[in-house]
C-alpha cells in the first residue's frame, strides 16, 4: 500500500476500522474512510490522526447505497484499492429487517463496486462465511452481494471476494455474546 490511495467503506465498524489501522501502518499515499455512522467514523478518524499524524487522511460520511456520494468519494480520492466492509452483518437484525439488509448488503455492494470500476480501482468485497450455505437473510444477502460483485468482472476489472468468519472482538460477534453469558 505504500504510496497508494486506499478507500475503506464501513471504516467505522469493527472490521473496517481494523482494516484502516492495518493499511495506515503501511504508509499509504492516502487513506479515505467512509461510513454512514457518524460516531464510528469520528472515532477511527481521530484515532488514526493521533497514531499516524503524517498520513493523508479523509473521512466521508456517506451511505453506500447512494450512487452520487460513492462516485463523489471515488472522484475525490482516486483510490487504487477499495475495501468494501460496509454491511449489515448481524443475523438476527437482518431477519427482522430483510429489505434493509438487502438494500445495504446487495445494492450498497453494487454501488461501491460500480464506483470502483468507474475509477479503475481494485475492489475487495469483505463477505461472510454465512454466504457459503445461506440459512439466514444475512447469509443470503451476502451471497447475492458476492454474485453481483463477481458478475461485474471483466479483463479490466477483477473484483475479489474474501469471506470472514466470526471475528473475535467485532461488534455483536458470537464471542462477545458468549463472554457476556459467562460473566
Amino acid at each position: 500500500f505504500a504510496g497508494r490511495s486506499v478507500l475503506i467503506t464501513g471504516a467505522g465498524g469493527s472490521i473496517g476500522s481494523e482494516l484502516a489501522r492495518q493499511v495506515a501502518s503501511c504508509a499509504p499515499g492516502a487513506l479515505a474512510l467512509l461510513d454512514q455512522s457518524e460516531l464510528g467514523l469520528f472515532a477511527i478518524e481521530r484515532e488514526l490522526r493521533a497514531d499516524f499524524p503524517e498520513l493523508t487522511l479523509t473521512a466521508h460520511l456517506a451511505d453506500v447505497t447512494r450512487r452520487a456520494p460513492m462516485q463523489q468519494a471515488c472522484r475525490q480520492v482516486r483510490p487504487h484499492v477499495v475495501y468494501h466492509a460496509a454491511a449489515y452483518k448481524h443475523v438476527t437484525m437482518a431477519e427482522r429487517a430483510p429489505s434493509a439488509a438487502a438494500q445495504v448488503n446487495v445494492v450498497g455492494t453494487a454501488e461501491v463496486a460500480l464506483a470502483a470500476r468507474a475509477f479503475g480501482a481494485r475492489f475487495v468485497l469483505i463477505s461472510s462465511d454465512k454466504a457459503a450455505d445461506p440459512r439466514s437473510v444475512m447469509g443470503a444477502t451476502k451471497l447475492l452481494a458476492e454474485v453481483v460483485t463477481l458478475s461485474m468482472a471483466s479483463p479490466r476489472f477483477r473484483p475479489v471476494v474474501v469471506r470472514f468468519g466470526n471475528v473475535i472482538g467485532s461488534s455483536g460477534s458470537v464471542v462477545q455474546i458468549m463472554r457476556a453469558c459467562v460473566r
